[in-house]
């Protein structure tokens, strides 16, 4: 009959529509397309791919009333306090931040450092740590950058180029960090946008079905005719045409869709937020450019969070 194969019809074109699946973002994921590198080098990208989820999982886990660690902070310092995880005391004792690494009468440096099970263990211990010892730096934790301009004097008295050297770091880290998230928004943003344009479609055929007079011969079947449905009722309008029926379905369903792909754009959008805030941050310091050209994809994301910022 008329109706159900429209009905059929219009099910298979949203299954279609609303069919793309969007990566997941992991390291094998952003490892296998071509990145830009920002001139980090292989051991710091691989160091990157390999432990920024771990290091934005426990900083995230810090924050309470206020305070926490950052999670650029954290990486940074392990990138540089480590050699990016190449020194003796991270490949030999999982020390990654010289944690009691000095020397005794009777032990060496290395061999006093402390050992831990894992990079992970180092990096939570260190993480407790600036939460318990730099309560009034530990507010700055969305913002890296003031934060390690909070602690240099007493964290690494005497070095002159710390703060510099973490603050490049940083730069280079959260916008070789931005490729691992832009993928999937775009892959939403591109979904949402041929929904817009299925919408405005569906609206017109509506509002052409309410306001054309229809012919019965071509509308009206057996399945109208079995809901109690008359020529007469389709006539005089007292009930929706066939066509205006199914487009107000349709309309329906793709509003429900979008509803949806909202949800997880925003989703998306927050697994990557304190990537872009903190490339908002560096080009509200005049550290990081904002041309389109520089922030690739993540432009439209980074902007956001810098209008935020003023």
């Amino acid at each position: 009959m008329f109706f159900t194969r429209r009905k059929v019809t219009v099910v298979l074109a949203f299954v279609l529509l609303f069919s793309i699946t969007s990566p997941v973002l992991n390291s094998t994921t952003a490892s296998a397309a071509k990145k830009k590198t920002y001139g980090l080098i292989k051991v710091q990208t691989k160091f990157l791919d390999k432990y920024w989820t771990t290091a934005h999982k426990l900083c995230e886990k810090s924050i309470k009333n206020g305070r926490g660690d950052s999670d650029y902070l954290l990486m940074a310092q392990v990138g540089l306090e480590s050699g990016h995880l190449t020194s003796d005391l991270a490949k030999g004792k999982n020390n990654c931040l010289g944690i009691d690494a000095y020397s005794t009468g009777s032990e060496s440096v290395y061999e006093h450092a402390r050992w831990f099970d894992s990079i992970k263990d180092c990096m939570a211990y260190h993480t407790d740590l600036m939460v318990r010892k730099y309560k009034k730096a530990s507010k700055n934790y969305n913002n890296p950058y003031a934060f390690v301009d909070s602690i240099a004097s007493t964290y690494a008295p005497g070095s002159g180029d710390y703060t510099s050297d973490i603050k490049n770091l940083i730069d280079k880290y959260a916008l070789y960090n931005s490729q691992f998230y832009t993928p999937e928004i775009k892959d939403i943003e591109r979904t949402l946008d041929r929904a817009e344009k299925a919408l405005a479609s569906a609206k017109k055929r509506y509002q052409k079905a309410t306001e054309e007079k229809e012919s019965l011969s071509c509308h009206f079947d057996l399945t109208w005719a079995k809901s109690g449905v008359t020529p007469k009722d389709i006539a005089d309008g007292s009930v929706f045409s066939v066509k205006a029926a199914l487009a107000q379905r349709e309309i329906g369903n793709i509003l429900e869709n979008m509803a949806d792909w909202e949800k997880r754009l925003e989703k998306a959008k927050k697994k990557g937020r304190s990537t872009f805030h903190t490339i908002a941050l560096g080009i509200n310091y005049g550290r990081i450019s904002a041309t389109k050209k520089n922030l690739g994809d993540a432009y439209d994301c980074v902007m956001e969070e810098y209008e935020k910022l003023s």
